[in-house]
């Protein structure tokens, strides 16, 4: 089973905070470890909350909806390719779009084909690197 949590920006800080996520009518929070005994609800803004994929990068970290991906894969005759994508939440699972694709990212992270993902930063601190997709 997968963990479910949520990342979102704080609206006091700018930094992002990891947890469970709350929305009533006007405001959204993420309720989050401040210590290992102390939690409490953090304000976010909204539009930056995402939700854990519940798959790790090939460092280790922890994929979220809107971070960026390096995508590197071996495709027809042993050819390596790399993209950049923005992980989205489409058909009911995680992955990206590459244009012409939905590329499940469960499945090919998984794939026995030597494909990795790496997380390479996300929309809201690190745009510029999609180069406009």
């Amino acid at each position: 089973m997968r963990e479910i949590k949520f990342r979102g920006k704080r609206i006091d800080n700018g930094e992002f905070v990891y947890g469970f996520y709350h929305k009533d009518v006007t405001q959204s929070w993420i309720y989050c470890a401040e210590s290992e005994s102390l939690w409490g609800f953090r304000e976010v803004e909204d539009s930056t909350v995402g939700e854990y994929t519940g798959l790790k990068d090939k460092n280790g970290k922890e994929i979220y909806e809107e971070d960026l991906v390096n995508l590197t894969g071996i495709i027809g005759y042993g050819q390596k390719t790399i993209e950049k994508h923005k992980v989205i939440f489409s058909e009911g699972k995680f992955g990206v779009f590459n244009g012409y694709d939905f590329i499940d990212l469960f499945e090919f992270i998984n794939a026995p084909k030597g494909n990795a993902v790496e997380v390479i930063g996300n929309i809201y601190e690190h745009s510029h690197l999609l180069d406009n997709k």
